[in-house]
């Protein structure tokens, strides 16, 4: 069937679209190869990447969500320009493939040339005033290296568009290594938490503990919503404590929580409350928490981006003097 130069406009379009989006896909995979913590730490959150799904999968559809829409919006004005300029359907569509050809070897190259610049610029500092690094708990190597492989990759006026319009979702987020304790709870003590000795019942403690869980959860992608899609969620499974100080009726305290250890199906938390008025420490608590699968009531293994997750809260590791 012959088509005319309209219907090969639609299809041409439809064809760059596709193009962009299983490129955005392959050059995620490389990006995720030399920078996996951009991912996990800022990427899968962003895009609401479920954890239970393969890291690699995950960052390819990612690249296909970026990516299809801007090879639509940048072939646009050309196949436009085509579609009035050329004389004849076929040569209009070959045209229109050689340009979807040219266009992802250009990006090709311009994907490798960023990854060569991320190479020099996280130990030289030589790009440090250009790059926009995306302020998230990632390793610096891996801001520097998709950081540069993204900016050269996509340089059209829509790709700009684009970023602007996603700036805001890097918000309050910082390149770094390991995390500081986040701080998981903030409240006072009220007289409910207290018993009949005056002071805080170790019931309160526990409780406190609880919550700062689910806030920690939460941190890493594992809400009240990921929970009731997945039916996954960390269970106590042991704690122990240690109460420094007494807290009354009124003291306000936080919570300060990070990831001490991750195994397959477990991992280790650790907790220090802290009462506001005078920074003191007045209790700590580990705690080990089961992944478990709600459904089946029983221990599974931790998915691989939720590893990855967890392992940027661990605590910031101190030199030995």
């Amino acid at each position: 069937m012959k088509l005319g130069k309209f219907s090969i406009f639609f299809l041409l379009m439809a064809l760059a679209a596709c193009a962009a989006a299983i490129f955005g896909a392959l050059h995620n995979q490389l990006s995720y190869t030399v920078g996996p913590d951009y991912f996990h730490s800022l990427k899968f959150s962003q895009f609401a990447i479920p954890p239970e799904m393969s890291p690699r999968l995950g960052a390819a559809w990612v690249g296909v969500q970026v990516s299809w829409w801007m090879g639509a919006a940048d072939a646009l004005p050309s196949f436009a320009y085509g579609l009035l300029s050329v004389p004849n359907a076929q040569s209009y569509l070959a045209a229109g493939i050689g340009a979807i050809g040219l266009v992802i070897m250009l990006a090709t190259m311009a994907a490798f040339a960023g990854l060569i610049g991320g190479l020099i610029a996280d130990p030289t500092g030589l790009l440090d005033a250009s790059l926009p690094r995306p302020r998230a708990r990632i390793a610096p190597i891996s801001c520097a290296l998709v950081s540069c492989m993204r900016r050269l990759m996509s340089r059209g006026p829509w790709a700009r568009l684009w970023r602007f319009g996603r700036s805001g979702a890097h918000a309050g987020l910082t390149c770094a290594g390991r995390a500081d304790p986040m701080e998981t709870l903030r409240r006072p003590a009220g007289p409910r938490d207290c018993d009949i000795l005056g002071h805080m019942n170790v019931a309160a403690y526990i409780d406190a503990v609880s919550d700062a869980m689910f806030a920690l959860q939460t941190a890493v992608g594992l809400d009240g919503a990921a929970m009731a899609r997945t039916q996954r969620s960390f269970v106590a499974a042991h704690i122990a404590a240690d109460y420094k100080a007494e807290m009354l009726a009124g003291d306000v305290f936080t919570l300060h929580s990070h990831v001490q250890h991750l195994g397959a199906k477990s991992a280790r938390f650790a907790h220090r409350m802290s009462r506001m008025s005078d920074r003191a420490t007045v209790f700590q608590a580990e705690n080990t928490a089961v992944f478990f699968d709600l459904a089946a009531r029983r221990g599974v293994a931790i998915p691989d981006n939720l590893l990855h997750a967890l392992d940027h809260l661990r605590e910031e590791p101190t030199d030995a003097t």
